[in-house]
């Protein structure tokens, strides 16, 4: 019978148990502070999770989503990195990085213009009581150009978090940023090749992204991605999309869905 103790072979690491910390934002400072290595740190210590995965970091100041948030951004958080890589990976724990882009959520979107697949509000219920009696600014449509820049900030991220001594990266694409507004037809409005009318349409950029990084980061280095699979609302992503999604996100180089 197998045991939630057993060990599990995830792309080129064995986890010792099949116990997974899920990335939770903390929003203890701005930033990586000593407050979240020591939470981190704690949690791995005991030597029963298999995997931490830290939770969302920028990979650009447009994409950030909360002042709190630690960066990837730039290679000048590399060291910063290097102990958080420190905090989580003691007594056999393996650490991920999840990297992300906030899209239409971003922190600036009440003030400013965000991008996003298409020029429509993001439906997310706390983004949405945001705006409260103000009317809500919508954000940019991406050009080709936007989608060609920000695959590269996503390689970018990953590169980062492989030199700060990471196991891995997860991208992600849920919770109403930027990749799930693609992969949710109520926010992807397209018609291009990213068009919000058919599943291939919708996991087209989180496919792109996937082969980039895998391309970049090589064989020995887990990449992730976090899939919100369902909407909850009329006209929007079903579960019936995950099964096609999930194999496309497997054929371009996902050790790890997480759904």
């Amino acid at each position: 019978m197998m045991k939630i103790t057993d060990t599990i072979k995830v792309g080129p690491y064995t986890l010792q148990s099949r116990i997974v910390m899920p990335p939770m934002a903390t929003g203890f400072g701005r930033g990586l502070v000593d407050k979240t290595l020591a939470y981190y740190k704690d949690r791995a210590a005991t030597g029963a999770i298999g995997m931490i995965i830290t939770e969302h970091s920028y990979i650009s100041e447009v994409g950030r989503a909360e002042a709190e948030q630690v960066s990837v951004a730039r290679d000048s958080d590399i060291e910063a990195l290097k102990k958080l890589a420190a905090a989580v990976q003691v007594n056999g724990t393996v650490g991920l990085v999840q990297i992300n882009h906030g899209g239409s959520a971003n922190e600036a979107a009440l003030d400013a213009q965000a991008i996003a697949p298409s020029a429509v509000p993001n439906r997310r219920p706390d983004i949405v009581r945001r705006y409260k009696d103000k009317t809500p600014v919508l954000p940019h449509e991406m050009t080709q150009d936007d989608i060609n820049t920000v695959k590269d900030q996503f390689v970018a991220a990953a590169l980062r978090v492989k030199a700060a001594g990471f196991a891995g990266v997860e991208i992600h694409s849920a919770h109403s940023y930027l990749l799930s507004e693609f992969y949710s037809p109520l926010m992807n409005h397209r018609t291009d090749a990213y068009t919000g009318a058919a599943i291939e349409g919708r996991t087209q950029l989180q496919t792109e992204i996937l082969e980039a990084v895998r391309k970049a980061v090589g064989g020995d280095f887990i990449v992730s991605i976090r899939l919100g699979a369902v909407d909850d609302m009329p006209g929007g992503a079903v579960i019936d999309d995950v099964g096609a999604a999930a194999r496309r996100f497997e054929a371009a180089g996902a050790d790890l869905i997480s759904i």
